[in-house]
């Protein structure tokens, strides 16, 4: 049982049994073609932009292992960061079919790797078989996230009419975040879930011909949340509908809906759902249709829902509420906010993986380091307080590495009542590697807390801009 190591830095004539650049592969296709059963292979942090397609099965007593090390545990001589396995090609975009692939290979575990960049599939595909596990891997930007398996820890962000999040799949303590206009495919489908959540917009079930317990749905339009499948200590939280359906086909202990349009709704008189022990709190209706009990809609919720989103904060850069398409398509994250960036569009790649940090070495910023450094595309934020009838102004220095890409820019507005960013003020930078400096203005007529946004836009291979903090005047 031999333990080998892939690193950015090593190279595929090596023997692959080191850490160092002198030692470790550079490709997952290396280490599939040589890895035996009992194997374990650590990956170092980087961008692998390669699909992987297991080609050795394990047992049970010798699984094969491949462990994704960010934080260089064992690649010490790396820089930590996400190991990421993509489909995206070199402009950032995603590609078709499966990025991971256990192609059929049983006993092999793979953990904390982020795989992106499907347009039209799973971004891992286990299927079904016996030991097929994923363990902490975060699946964003593809059509679907993980089929079949047993996936533990694991996060989705998807938003396609025809996959899934997690289908078919075994699952514990999970997260999927999807959008989607579809009735038939969910966050979770034809599975079991335990202490999963699933957040939804648009009409997709979080939870569809799945048996769960303990799980969360959030969202969820015109066809439930919850819909189909047996569902132990269910809640339902802010869906069009909580519950859903036949009563032959959706079974339910001590289900609980929050905050829905209706807590529970039956479709048949014939076969009514079943709500003996429903509760539901703070729902326009408790329920409706053909339901067996009536159920009484509670006067109070017992906690705040802005903590909730406040720990999701993380995991909405992927997540869209779109049209049916994760890959440029105009549209907003869960919280309601735009995410294309002005005039730019909504990729799989880029504006996810982007990389915002501050940074202290590079010159003047025309100040004091540091300064923001952000490598290909994506954003940064600042809340600026303005006066009603005071003129305020917002400037920035700013220098593009690449002057073949889109420019960056520098962009005042305000977040309007449904939530929606309107720009007031636009700064573009000019065709220059020097550093320049950005400035929008506004009068505002009330007083508000105006946003200045920071906007990287090229996503050209090692393209990156860097920003001062800004002055506002």
């Amino acid at each position: 049982m031999a333990t080998y190591y892939i690193s950015k830095g090593g190279d595929d004539g090596n023997a692959g049994t080191g850490p160092g650049a002198a030692a470790a592969w550079l490709t997952w296709a290396k280490a599939v073609a040589v890895v035996a059963a009992g194997d374990t292979v650590y990956v170092g942090p980087g961008r692998y932009g390669e699909r992987v397609t297991l080609a050795t099965a394990g047992g049970v007593a010798t699984v094969i292992t491949w462990i994704g090390d960010p934080d260089c545990q064992y690649l010490t001589s790396d820089t930590p960061g996400i190991v990421r396995v993509t489909g995206c090609d070199a402009n950032e975009l995603a590609t078709a079919n499966t990025v991971f692939n256990f192609n059929g290979k049983d006993y092999n575990t793979v953990k904390d790797i982020w795989v992106d960049g499907s347009t039209d599939a799973y971004g891992v595909t286990a299927g079904a078989g016996n030991g097929r596990i994923c363990e902490r891997v975060k699946v964003h930007g593809c059509s679907g996230g993980i089929t079949g398996g047993t996936n533990k820890f694991c996060s989705i962000i998807t938003g396609s009419n025809t996959e899934s999040g997690i289908f078919q799949g075994t699952n514990t303590a999970c997260i999927v975040m999807r959008g989607s206009t579809a009735a038939d495919s969910a966050a979770y489908r034809g599975g079991t879930s335990t202490n999963c959540i699933a957040i939804t917009g648009g009409d997709s079930p979080t939870f569809y011909q799945e048996t769960t317990v303990n799980c969360i749905g959030i969202g969820g339009r015109s066809t439930g949340s919850f819909r189909e499948g047996t569902h132990t200590n269910p809640i339902a939280l802010l869906g069009g509908y909580g519950f859903y359906g036949l009563g032959s086909a959706i079974t339910l202990t001590n289900p609980v809906a929050i905050g829905c349009n209706y807590g529970f709704y039956g479709t048949n008189a014939g076969d009514k759902l079943g709500t003996a022990t429903a509760k539901a709190v703070w729902c326009k209706a408790a329920s409706g249709g053909e339901v067996t009990h009536a159920v009484t809609s509670g006067a109070a919720i017992l906690w705040d829902l802005l903590p909730l989103l406040a720990a999701l904060e993380p995991l909405v850069p992927g997540f869209l509420q779109n049209n049916g398409t994760n890959v440029g398509a105009p549209s907003v994250d869960i919280l309601g906010r735009v995410r294309p960036m002005g005039t730019g569009t909504t990729d799989a790649g880029p504006w996810e993986l982007s990389t915002v940090t501050h940074h202290w070495t590079a010159g003047s910023y025309s100040a004091v380091a540091p300064g923001i450094k952000i490598t290909l595309k994506g954003q940064q934020i600042f809340k600026v307080p303005a006066t009603a009838g005071t003129s305020i102004s917002v400037a920035v220095a700013c220098k593009h590495v690449d002057t073949t890409g889109d420019k960056p820019q520098l962009i005042l507005g305000r977040i309007g009542t449904d939530g929606t960013f309107t720009a007031i003020d636009t700064d573009t930078a000019a065709v220059t590697t020097d550093w320049q400096t950005l400035t929008v203005t506004a009068t505002p007529d009330v007083d508000e807390l105006l946003e200045a946004r920071l906007y990287a836009r090229d996503t050209t291979a090692g393209a990156y801009t860097l920003f001062s903090d800004p002055v506002v005047g």
